[in-house]
């Protein structure tokens, strides 16, 4: 059954879609776990847009939008699930995230300028 495929291995069934293979396909049965995780996050790395994501509850590096070790979890970081919350209806305060991401730069000021701006300031204090 997909729905059960789709609930239990859903790497195994992204494999055999990509690959166009039935679930009883010996090269798809003699892969380990791992084997088609890695065919997958590779798929994901070479594409052109693709964005490494580092998930903030485990740490964990990947290409997906969601981590793979903490499955069942929301999205990676806690701007796509704030944007995730906000897209199913719920208000989101963007400026708290902001001051919380970015500290106390001004937007539209880079970083470097940033710090440049902050070394002065101390020195001539």
């Amino acid at each position: 059954m997909i729905a059960e495929e789709v609930l239990t291995q859903p790497d195994v069934l992204a494999f055999r879609l990509r690959y166009n293979m039935p679930p009883n396909d010996p090269r798809l049965l003699a892969l380990t776990e791992e084997e088609v995780a890695l065919d997958l996050e590779l798929g994901l790395a070479v594409r052109e847009d693709a964005l490494a994501r580092q998930c903030d509850q485990c740490g964990a590096w990947t290409y997906r939008t969601e981590c793979p070790i903490c499955p069942g979890q929301p999205p990676l970081t806690e701007g796509e699930r704030l944007a995730a919350r906000e897209r199913a209806g719920e208000r989101v305060d963007w400026d708290e995230y902001n001051r919380k991401v970015w500290g106390d730069r001004p937007p539209g000021v880079s970083t470097a300028e940033w710090e440049r701006r902050k070394r002065e300031g101390a020195a001539a204090a």
